[in-house]
C-alpha cells in the first residue's frame, strides 16, 4: 500500500484559500496529496496535461485529481479514476444585487442548459429569486463537473446535455444525500469556517454526481461544489 488507500473507500476534497501564481492548481494538488500520503510528493508525482487540457498524473494511472478556483478559494479532489470538480460562488459580477443575478442567470440558462435543466429550474417561482439562484449554480456546477471529467471543456456541445437524474426531485430544498459529510467542516484559522447548508447526490450520464451548498458567513459568500466521478463515495472535506 502507498498510502492511497483512502481513495479505496472516500472521495477527499480540500478548500483552500487561492495561492499567487500560474501554477497555484499544480501546487494546491501536490500539496494536498503530500497531507494524504504524509510527504513532499514533489516532483515523483509530476502533472501532464491531455490534449484539450485536462491535468493528470503523468506517472501513477492509480489515482487522478481535479481542481477549481473561485473567488479566492481552490478547491481540490483525488479518486482512483477520473473525477471532474467545480466550485462555484453564487455571483457572477461583484456589483450584482440579487435582482441583477437572478437576471444574468436566466438569459445564461437560456443560451448553456439543456431544455430539461432549463424546465427544472423554471419550476421554481420568480417570486423565489434564491431559490431560482440555488439552482442554476447547483446544475452549472454539475455541468462543468461534468466537462471536466470528459475533460472536453465548455464548448459549443455544452447545452447538448443534460446531467439531470431520472427524476428531478433531487433539486428539492429538503433532499439530503447519505454522502453528506455534516453540517459543520472545522477550518484552519486562515480559512473561514463554512457551512453544508444542502447536499444531495445522483446519477446522470452514467456517473455519479454530488452536490454540497457552502456558506460562510465570514467572507458572506455561498458556493455550489459538484464532484462528477465514476462511483458513489463518502466525500471528506479538508480545510485549510
Amino acid at each position: 500500500m502507498n498510502g492511497l488507500e483512502v481513495l479505496d473507500k472516500s472521495i477527499p476534497v480540500r478548500i483552500m484559500r487561492s495561492k499567487e501564481g500560474r501554477l497555484s492548481g499544480n501546487r494546491a494538488v501536490q500539496e494536498t496529496l503530500g497531507m494524504i500520503l504524509g510527504g513532499d510528493v514533489y516532483p515523483a508525482w509530476k502533472i501532464s496535461a491531455e490534449e484539450r487540457g485536462k491535468p493528470y498524473f503523468a506517472e501513477h494511472a492509480d489515482a487522478a485529481f481535479s481542481v477549481s478556483d473561485s473567488a479566492g478559494f481552490t478547491a481540490v479532489c483525488f479518486d482512483r479514476t477520473r473525477i471532474g470538480l467545480d466550485l462555484q460562488e453564487h455571483r457572477r459580477r461583484r456589483s450584482d444585487t440579487r435582482d441583477r443575478l437572478f437576471t444574468r442567470c436566466r438569459s445564461i440558462a437560456a443560451r448553456a442548459f439543456h431544455e430539461q435543466e432549463n424546465a427544472c429550474l423554471n419550476e421554481v417561482s420568480d417570486t423565489d429569486r434564491d431559490a431560482f439562484i440555488r439552482r442554476f449554480f447547483r446544475i452549472w456546477s454539475a455541468k462543468e463537473a461534468y466537462v471536466k471529467y470528459t475533460g472536453d471543456g465548455i464548448d459549443d456541445r455544452f447545452s447538448r446535455f443534460s446531467v439531470l437524474p431520472g427524476s428531478r426531485l433531487i433539486f428539492s430544498e429538503s433532499v439530503r444525500s447519505v454522502s453528506a459529510t455534516g453540517k459543520r467542516t472545522e477550518l484552519t484559522e486562515t480559512v473561514p469556517l463554512f457551512e453544508e447548508i444542502g447536499t444531495t447526490a445522483w446519477n446522470a450520464l452514467g456517473k455519479w454526481f454530488f452536490c454540497a451548498d457552502l456558506y460562510s458567513a465570514e467572507v458572506k459568500l455561498r458556493f455550489s461544489l459538484c464532484i462528477c466521478a465514476d462511483v458513489e463515495k463518502p466525500v471528506i472535506f479538508r480545510s485549510g
